[in-house]
């Protein structure tokens, strides 16, 4: 095989039907032209409806054949990957949270920056809030206390959130549309749904100041947005008469008996009169 290719055919899922492989509802999606750092295949696996009770595991293959070009002949390759996936038993309602990944945006898609104003190392935001790289902490801990997380990739149009105790916004750069707003406020106002939000910082003169000259393209970065995207949180928010504010606060917060680092966070600049709201001594960076 050469240094690129193409796939000559749609992919084919094989599922082992002696071992469970037809509960597996796997799709593919893939680049026709393979080259180093661009090409790929993407594959997503689910659990069909019937196989909700089933313990155990499931598996298959995916074969893929690549054409490609060398010394003016065609070489065909056909390349297998075996899948094996564990499945467990639909937990309940209560166990299920959902992970809004949909709205998460890192670099190099645009300049996000940092959500740790005081971190100078690093000034773009590489990891995504993803609770399998800087919220991997999180993540463990949850599990560990019986809770299952799963990540939304897509709208929420998508998804049935009835199925879900909680449904988590952690520093989102992009916005909701109009239906997903619509949803979410018929879940958590009429079917007990949970929201929780986790908000850094946004403050434009903080943004203006964090603009920088790249050396490579000879042009001005300018951030997309801040630490999150808080407009578009409040736009969501203001259904409950909570907003949020442009304080850039930063110091120890008390949780209980428990202290916790609180960086380059925003504050509750709003809420209805029966809201309960901590408090705590912070400093504002701005």
């Amino acid at each position: 095989m050469s240094v690129s290719g193409r796939i000559v055919a749609e992919p084919m899922w094989e599922p082992f039907l002696e071992e469970k492989g037809d509960l597996l509802n796997v799709s593919i999606i893939y680049s026709d032209l393979l080259w180093p750092w661009s090409g790929y295949m993407a594959v997503a696996v689910s659990v069909v409806p019937n196989g909700c009770n089933y313990d155990g595991t499931a598996s298959g293959r995916i074969t893929v054949t690549v054409v490609s070009e060398e010394r003016g002949v065609q070489k065909y390759s056909t390349a297998a990957f075996p899948i094996r996936v564990r499945i467990i038993p639909t937990p309940p309602r209560s166990q299920r949270l959902l992970w809004d990944q949909y709205r998460n945006i890192r670099y190099p898609a645009g300049y996000f920056p940092r959500d740790d104003l005081r971190d100078k190392t690093n000034i773009l935001d590489w990891n995504a809030d993803h609770p399998h790289t800087n919220f991997k902490p999180l993540y463990q801990h949850l599990r560990s206390s019986g809770y299952y997380i799963e990540v939304l990739g897509e709208p929420l149009t998508c998804v049935d959130l009835s199925q879900y105790s909680a449904f988590l916004i952690v520093d989102p750069e992009d916005e909701f549309f109009p239906s997903e707003r619509q949803k979410l406020y018929d879940e958590v106002n009429n079917a007990n749904l949970n929201l929780i939000i986790f908000a850094d910082w946004y403050n434009t003169s903080v943004i203006d100041k964090i603009r920088f000259m790249d050396e490579n393209t000879k042009e001005w970065w300018e951030p997309e947005t801040g630490g999150t995207n808080l407009p578009a949180l409040n736009d969501l928010l203001k259904e409950w008469n909570i907003s949020l504010s442009a304080h850039v606060l930063d110091g120890i917060a008390i949780i209980g008996q428990t202290p916790v680092k609180y960086l380059s966070g925003t504050s509750v600049s709003n809420a209805p009169p029966h809201a309960l709201i901590a408090l705590s001594d912070l400093t504002d960076l701005v």
